[in-house]
């Protein structure tokens, strides 16, 4: 580890600290970054749950943990070429269309100043919620969202879009939990 934390630091000139520590990796990150005031947490989806009854992979529990932003690198991700600029890292942002939302959305933002990026902004809706949140009254239709519920939120997603991206086309992808 301490090999590794001098490579990187000599090849990137940046500030690296090697630490082993103890416990459930999401406390342990969410304690650490806490502690060192993280701007970012970067980790890999790589691990395999050694028996099936965990549940959820040590990356999900991670990110419901943490306050600090989480970057999620899947396995095989060339990290390098993406930050040589030989290849777009593909960044999902979840918006629920609140002000922590647009927050997220201008943080991931940032990422376009380390490498290429192509972005998927997601919306998962619950339609009780929803059907509240925009006053709409009478039946709820079970296997999907009301159209004006839909045109609505794609309305509000495109703005965000368009302050994530610029002039870049971005994915639009709206699911509703039904």
């Amino acid at each position: 580890l301490s090999r590794v934390a001098g490579e990187l630091h000599t090849s990137h000139s940046t500030e690296v600290e090697a630490r082993v520590e103890v416990g459930a990796a999401d406390e342990v990150f969410a304690r650490i970054a806490e502690e060192t005031d993280a701007s970012l947490i970067v980790i890999s989806a790589t691990s395999k749950p050694k028996t099936r009854w965990l549940l959820g992979s040590t990356a999900d529990r991670i990110a419901s943990t943490v306050e600090t932003p989480l970057l999620v690198l899947r396995e095989g991700f060339p990290v390098t070429e993406w930050i040589e600029r030989k290849r777009a890292l593909r960044v999902a942002v979840a918006s629920d269309l609140s002000p922590i939302a647009e927050n997220a959305l201008a943080w991931a933002s940032t990422l376009k100043a380390f490498g290429d990026c192509t972005f998927v902004l997601v919306h998962v809706s619950w339609p009780p919620e929803v059907y509240r949140r925009f006053a709409i009254e009478g039946p709820m239709p079970l296997d999907r969202t009301h159209p004006f519920v839909d045109q609505v939120i794609r309305r509000e997603l495109e703005r965000s879009a368009e302050a994530l991206c610029g002039s870049t086309p971005c994915e639009i992808l709206i699911e509703s939990l039904v």
